[in-house]
């Protein structure tokens, strides 16, 4: 995967099916979706394949279907003329493209991506949406980071309090949901001061799903006979020594 896109299943179509199955969706009627101040001309026959949603509301009876158009109220983390535009970019493109903001902003433009494709019942976004944010963080490590020294904040460096909040408003087993607990495993086994206790406490089932990944973690630890004891990050994948920075209280 290039830095800056994700792609999506139109990238995996041959240039016949491309002809066949996406080009008609690029003609035809279009629908306005307003958003705030912004309105969108968009295809309908396109956003109506993609969203359950949106082909209810538009080929049903309702308002919206006699009219041709809908409003869309924006909701904080979830609807805004940003997580549209990205939602539009990729039912157009089969991938976003990426701006100059930096990994955290694109980690939180994401997260507000797959809140929005839930919304709308899109589901073949999920994935596409996790695998940017994991490839965004593992290629992103602290600057302190080197052969020597990996900080045990590393898979949460560019995750925001924030973010946890956010994404513990998607389903249960969402990956993306899932994607965030995965990254802070590392940090909870091996800091003192986790960056996301107050989270552990106030945020909705999180520590509950901390507790699953931990045990599948736990459950991957290694001691070789001459060698320091390892686990499994979930995150990477990759082999980590196990408690080498850990501050216990006691």
């Amino acid at each position: 995967m290039s830095t800056g896109e994700f792609a999506g299943g139109l990238l995996d179509l041959s240039y016949e099916d491309f002809t066949k199955i996406q080009m008609p969706l690029y003609h035809g009627p279009t629908v306005k979706i307003k958003i705030g101040a912004a309105t969108y001309d968009v295809s309908k026959s396109l956003i109506c394949r993609h969203s359950p949603y949106f082909a209810a509301m538009f080929k049903g009876n309702f308002k919206e279907g006699e009219d041709q158009s809908a409003v869309l109220e924006e909701v904080e983390g979830v609807v805004s003329n940003r997580s549209f535009q990205l939602l539009l970019q990729w039912l157009y493109l089969g991938r976003v493209i990426l701006g100059k903001e930096s990994p955290a902003e694109w980690i939180s433009a994401m997260i507000e991506l797959a809140r929005l494709a839930d919304m709308l019942s899109i589901d073949n976004m999920e994935s596409p949406i996790t695998e940017y944010i994991q490839s965004t963080i593992l290629a992103n490590p602290p600057p302190n980071n080197n052969i020597c020294f990996r900080d045990p904040n590393t898979n949460v460096h560019h995750i925001t309090p924030g973010n946890v909040d956010a994404a513990s408003h998607l389903p249960k087993e969402h990956s993306v949901r899932m994607l965030l607990v995965k990254a802070a495993i590392d940090a909870y086994l091996h800091c003192d001061d986790f960056k996301f206790s107050e989270e552990l406490r106030n945020v909705p089932d999180f520590a509950a799903d901390i507790l699953g990944e931990l045990k599948i973690a736990l459950q991957s630890v290694t001691l070789g006979k001459y060698t320091p004891c390892h686990f499994k990050d979930p995150l990477s994948g990759k082999e980590l020594r196990f408690l080498e920075h850990a501050k216990v209280s006691r």
